[in-house]
């Protein structure tokens, strides 16, 4: 007689429900968990656990032990798949039931009711509390770190998920998200930015919980440099909302209590941190509605130390960064201090490192000058940075000149007395004298001893006249400066440069929506230069944000560019009108010895450089010609897109 075949765990499990004994699926599912694939077995076990569920009677743990058994294997696409299993059949399968409303007047009706509901409500406590104590050994599983990038970013998605679909131990999956930011991989607290601002966007209850275990984290002993970095830039890619009280005063008080350690750190090894935590500060602190003495003791105790970070030489983000925090502090308290406009003025020295700062750093030292000049009523120190701005603009490249032309005439708006600079530059260059060169020695030595005599005042202290290197810029005398370099700048190449700046000499208005730091770039030009069309996908996009020209306005060789008027072309492209316009109307000559395949479209709107000697004897071929459209790269916006520009020393 042949033996019968033992019952396995997999084909009978313990406590098997009688009611699916002799059920035609139920018998299948268990032969495809035995004989089949991978995800045959882990699909089977799924969906034996859910034909089987009875919220108040019945659950099948035995199954629901087997797939946690396989998710604690080492085996990676074994784990992974079980994982996957076990999100599916705790997020949509073994869900709570919901309690029915229940109506007072049915409850006082049937007495005898309230105790069968307590005897039926054992038997569903068990069954949920079993459930449970599975839902927290599956966490504890997704808990354990691994050396795999892809399995442990995994994980940290199967957390976030977890955390937005359900709500038991959404506390402590929070915590184990937020500790990974740790991780010595980069890719992983990167990772965790992302799905924790996922978290946010998707359940916005949530923020305030995210931010505690934030600030409990970046708080423990021995927390590593990149770890505090990365928490900053999880806070600081967060968007805030003014009504979110609770949460701006969490963050607010995390960042002043980090700030401490974190200059310590910046004094030792150089922190891009610290960049980055001030601008979170500036960001967050317009948000929150009391102001109150929190921040006048933290601006007491820590008022030199921000002032030193305004002559960091490391990081020019810091010192920017550091004086807008002051300005916003000394605003709250209602009058803003000589010593922050000394440190400002400071920074605006026609030295070469001005002239080597990028975009974003520029633009935030503009923005600051401006936020400063505002709030400043003492006319002399306007015109003191108005005009050692002037002055680096002799030696600046046209973006910064145009920026600072722009900025000037908006401070002539709000300080009409700052005008005066113009008609003393005006006046000068009228009276200006011209003298004949001396015809005898006795008018020679008469001249010397003029220049003597001259010297010899100059070296005494002088009551008046304008100091270009006085470091207090209330005392620099600028009341007795003018603008004459306006006077040079009108003989500048740039065609938009003299035109601006003849246009404060004459006191007309500036009319410009565009931002000149960006749409006078030489990239800016070379896009132009290049006839780049913009992309339609792009466009749309980039609405309401501050991009270059070259990326939205048709290019200069188009139909339409060509039958704007004069006055509707920028300064620095008419040039390209004219010369389109005139090059329409020449006919086209032909060239018989040009290559045909080497004849593109828009051969028609390339210029003849036939007559210049390139100094090469031989024919290029097709495969050397390489398009460098296809080089290009789309860009994105990313949460980390303030955490880069302060990577950069």
């Amino acid at each position: 007689m042949a033996k019968r075949p033992r019952a396995t765990q997999d084909s009978k499990p313990e406590g098997e429900p009688k009611f699916l004994k002799n059920d035609k699926e139920y018998k299948m599912l268990n032969d495809l968990q035995n004989k089949g694939t991978l995800y045959d077995k882990i699909s089977a076990i799924i969906r034996k656990i859910e034909i089987t569920y009875r919220p108040d009677k019945f659950c099948d743990f035995n199954s629901i032990g087997i797939l946690l058994d396989m998710a604690k294997k080492k085996s990676r696409h074994h784990s992974e798949a079980a994982v996957d299993g076990l999100k599916e059949l705790f997020i949509e399968k073994l869900r709570k039931p919901r309690k029915p409303v229940e109506n007072e007047e049915s409850e006082k009706e049937n007495g005898k009711g309230k105790q069968k509901k307590k005897e039926e409500g054992k038997g569903k406590d068990v069954v949920q509390e079993k459930i449970i104590e599975k839902y927290r050994e599956f966490v504890e599983i997704l808990k354990q770190s691994s050396t795999v990038e892809h399995y442990h970013k995994h994980m940290i998605r199967t957390m976030s998920e977890l955390v937005i679909m359900k709500e038991e131990l959404r506390d402590r999956l929070i915590e184990e998200i937020i500790n990974k930011l740790g991780d010595p991989n980069n890719a992983i607290p990167t990772c965790v930015v992302l799905e924790c601002n996922n978290i946010v966007r998707r359940r916005r209850f949530l923020l305030v919980p995210v931010l505690k275990a934030i600030s409990h984290f970046v708080f423990r002993k021995n927390q590593s440099a990149n770890a505090k970095f990365y928490s900053i830039v999880l806070i600081n890619s967060i968007k805030l909302k003014p009504g979110e009280q609770e949460a701006v005063k969490i963050i607010i008080q995390t960042l002043l209590k980090l700030f401490t350690t974190l200059v310590k750190e910046a004094r030792q090894q150089g922190s891009k941190a610290i960049a980055l935590l001030l601008k979170t500060l500036n960001k967050t602190f317009p948000l929150h509605s009391a102001k109150g003495a929190v921040y006048q003791d933290f601006f007491k105790a820590e008022i030199d130390e921000l002032y030193s970070l305004t002559h960091h030489q490391e990081n020019i983000n810091i010192q920017i960064e550091s004086l807008r925090f002051v300005f916003q502090m000394e605003l709250t308290q209602g009058a803003i201090s000589d010593r922050y406009y000394r440190a400002l003025y400071e920074h605006i020295l026609p030295h070469p490192r001005l002239r080597s700062i990028n975009y974003k750093s520029l633009t935030l030292l503009f923005n600051t000058i401006m936020m400063s000049l505002k709030e400043d009523f003492n006319l002399t120190r306007v015109k003191a940075f108005l005009k050692r701005l002037m002055q680096c603009c002799l030696i600046a490249d046209s973006p910064f000149i145009l920026g600072t032309l722009l900025l000037v005439y908006e401070v002539m708006k709000i300080h009409p007395g700052t005008y005066t600079m113009v008609q003393e530059a005006i006046v000068q260059d009228e009276e200006e004298k011209y003298e004949d060169a001396p015809d005898s020695d006795a008018e020679e030595e008469k001249v010397e001893e003029e220049e003597k005599a001259e010297e010899e005042n100059n070296e005494k202290p002088s009551l008046s006249g304008y100091d270009p290197i006085k470091r207090e810029p209330k005392y620099s005398g600028a009341e007795y400066a003018n603008f004459f370099e306006l006077k040079q700048l009108t003989k500048n190449l740039h065609p938009t440069i003299s035109k601006w700046a003849q246009k404060i000499l004459n006191n007309e208005p500036i009319e410009y929506e565009g931002d000149p730091l960006l749409d006078f770039s030489l990239i800016n030009f070379l896009d132009r230069f290049a006839y780049r069309n913009p992309k339609t996908s792009i466009i749309s996009k980039l609405q309401g944000k501050k991009v270059r020209m070259s990326l939205v306005e048709e290019t200069v060789n188009s139909k339409n560019f060509k039958l704007k008027g004069e006055n509707e072309v920028r300064e620095e492209e008419k040039f390209f009108h004219k010369y389109f316009n005139m090059k329409k109307d020449e006919p086209e000559e032909e060239e018989e010895d040009m290559d045909e395949d080497m004849i593109g479209e828009n051969d028609s709107d390339v210029m003849d450089f036939g007559d210049l000697d390139m100094g090469g004897e031989g024919d290029f071929g097709e495969e050397e010609i390489e398009d460098a459209s296809k080089g290009r790269k789309k860009m994105k916006r990313s949460v980390f897109a303030d955490a880069d520009e302060y990577n950069e020393r």
